[in-house]
C-alpha cells in the first residue's frame, strides 16, 4: 500500500441480530456520519427489539429531507416481501411533509430484483 491509499474497516452486519443490534447498529453509523451535517437520526424502536410494525425502521431528516431507512436480513424473494410496507411508510411520510423532499433507503444484503 503506497502513501496515498487509505483502508476502509467494513462492518459485518450479517452477524448482527436483527431483533436488537441490526437497526441500533445502523441507526448509530448513520448518527455519525449525519447528525454532524444537521440532520436527526430517529430509530423508532428500542434497544433491544426493533421498530413496531406500521413505522419506518429509522428516520433520517432536516428541514428539507425526510428519508426513512428500511433495514432487514432477508435475502431474494423472502426480502421483496417488505416492499409494500416500504411503499407505505414513503407515501405516509409524503403524506405528512409534503414540504420535504422524501426519500427511502432499503438495506438488504440481497433482492429478487
Amino acid at each position: 500500500m503506497t502513501s496515498n491509499q487509505t483502508t476502509r474497516e467494513f462492518f459485518d452486519y450479517q452477524k448482527l441480530d436483527p431483533r436488537k443490534e441490526l437497526e441500533q447498529t445502523i441507526t448509530g453509523h448513520l448518527k455519525n456520519a449525519l447528525e454532524k451535517r444537521g440532520f436527526t437520526v430517529t430509530h423508532n424502536g428500542s434497544l433491544t427489539t426493533h421498530a413496531p410494525p406500521g413505522l419506518p425502521d429509522i428516520e433520517v431528516f432536516d428541514d428539507k429531507y425526510h428519508i426513512t431507512v428500511e433495514v432487514t436480513k432477508l435475502k431474494k424473494s423472502s426480502s421483496d416481501r417488505e416492499m409494500l410496507s416500504i411503499s407505505d411508510h414513503l407515501q405516509k411520510t409524503k403524506e405528512k411533509k409534503p414540504q420535504k423532499k422524501c426519500y427511502t433507503i432499503y438495506v438488504s444484503p440481497e433482492t429478487h430484483y
